[in-house]
This record gives C-alpha cells, structure tokens and sequence, in this order.
C-alpha cells in the first residue's frame, strides 16, 4: 500500500483535487466548473507542480501578471479571488501555516469595463436596439427579458406551466446550469433562495407570450418531423432557433449581430452582454 504523501511535498495541483472535490458538497456544478478552469488555465501553469508549501507572495503576483494579458480587470481578479479561498482553506486545513495570497490585492476595475457589459441600456440605445432586433429569432427573448428582469437562465429554464394565467403571474423556480463536464442542463433551484419569486403580468408580457406561443409551436411542427428528442423541449416557453436549450454563447452571438446591424446604419452602441437586459429593466422601473 503506498503511504500517504508528507504534507511538505503534496503539490498544488494534488491539493485543488482534493480541496475542488469537497467544494462539491457546497455549491452548484456550475461554480465548480468555473473554479476549475480558472485554475486549470491560469493558476496550474505556473505554481501547479510546485510544492504548496513552497509558494510565496511572488507566485501569486506572477499568475495575476500572467492573466492580465489575457484577461479583463473582473476576470482576473476573479482568478485571484479562487486562489485565495483555496490558499485559506489550506490554512485551515494546516497544509501552509499562512496564505501567500492574502496581502495581494485586486486589479482596479475601471468604470468603462463596467458600463459595457454590464450596465443599463438608455432610453434611445433600447429602442433603436429592439428596433433591429425584430428580425432577430430571440426578439421576444430578449423582449421577454426587458419586460421581466428574468436572468437569462431562468428564462431559458421556464416551463408553460409556469405561466399562472389564473393568478396572473409568471413562477420563477429554477434556471439553466452546468455539469462540471460543461453540459448545460435545467438545475432543479434559480440562483439563491431569493430568486423564487412570482412576477405579476401586465398586457405586454401577456400580449408577447402568445406570440411566442404561436412561434414555438410553429418551430416544433417544423423540427419534430425527424428530430424525435425534441420532444423533450416542447414544452419550455423559450428555446434555441434548434428547438433546444437555450445558452448564454447564443443569444449573445445573436445580440452582437444585432449591434453589428445598428452599425451598419451608423449607429454605434458599446457592446453588451444579455445581462445588460436585467440592468436595463431595472433602471427604467426606478425611472
């Protein structure tokens, strides 16, 4: 039976397995997934086969040098936010007496990283993008979203059954996640506790239900005749142009050639993700 390796000489990358395999008790798959490929592109290449006792404060500095040429402000302290909380859990667990980490500091973020991604739509920007954005197979997605504040993932995770004519509102109770292996599927909870919910309806929203009602219904009967797992996909109230499960690579894909449109008309809006969307619901319901 081969003994157990001393402490002393377990290297980082023996550690995150063993650390990254007890985080699967406590968050979601998709967060594990993100810890591993922060820590897998950025953080193994440089101190992985390196004794954990063995890192300093340099190393740390080295990997946030490293990621910075290929990463933005928010992504790479990102990385740096992962290895602290790994390097903290090694102190508790007495595999280092301290974290390297901890006098480290994050990269500023400036405020125009902010205010593209995520940031709110203006009045003019929101118009004359849904203007474009009527020829676009995700125009009532994204309308969808405008209207409700819905994250993407929960819109894509809304079942029919969902929609309460009775009662007039729409129940918010789970949302689109990942597998470690990348695989997206329809998690069983939204985002936290707080995001179960049920958002009233109001005209637009039911009035922009049934047209995607009637344009579902017509993309199955084009898409069932010799795909037989689409059935699977029938009854959720938004999906791919596929009949499948809606990601965040795709409706962003299709947001960007949506700007591109808006450029053509010389018209030119800083880029932004889906996200932008609940921003932009937000700040008009505050207007």
């Amino acid at each position: 039976m081969k003994a157990p390796a001393k402490k002393e000489s377990i290297t980082t990358d023996q550690y995150f397995e063993r650390w990254i395999e007890g985080k699967k008790l406590s968050v979601k798959s998709s967060t594990i997934q993100v810890y591993k490929n922060c820590y897998e592109l950025y953080i193994s290449p440089v101190i992985g086969s390196m004794p954990l006792a063995d890192i300093t404060r340099r190393h740390i500095i080295q990997i946030q040098c490293e990621s910075t040429q290929k990463l933005c402000p928010s992504t790479n302290n990102n990385v740096l936010r992962i290895l602290k909380i790994m390097l903290n859990e090694a102190v508790v667990d007495r595999m280092i007496s301290e974290s390297p980490a901890a006098g480290v500091k994050s990269i500023k973020v400036t405020e125009r990283a902010s205010e593209t991604y995520h940031r709110a739509l203006t009045k003019t920007e929101q118009r004359q993008f849904m203007n474009v954005a009527k020829g676009n197979f995700y125009y009532e997605l994204l309308a969808f979203q405008l209207l409700t504040g819905m994250r993407l993932g929960e819109v894509g995770a809304l079942y029919w059954s969902d929609i309460d004519e009775e009662k007039n509102v729409i129940h918010v109770r789970r949302t689109i996640t990942r597998t470690e292996d990348g695989v997206y599927y329809i998690g069983d909870s939204p985002k936290s506790g707080a995001s179960y919910r049920d958002i009233p309806m109001n005209d637009a929203i039911k009035a922009l239900l049934r047209r995607q009602r009637e344009k579902q219904k017509n993309l199955f009967q084009q898409k069932k005749k010799n795909q037989h797992h689409l059935y699977q996909y029938e009854k959720m109230c938004f999906t791919s142009s596929k009949g499948q499960m809606v990601n965040h690579g795709s409706v962003n894909r299709n947001i960007r050639k949506i700007l591109s449109g808006l450029q053509e008309q010389g018209i030119v809006i800083e880029p932004f993700t889906s996200h932008a969307l609940r921003d932009t619901f937000a700040t008009r319901y505050i207007e």
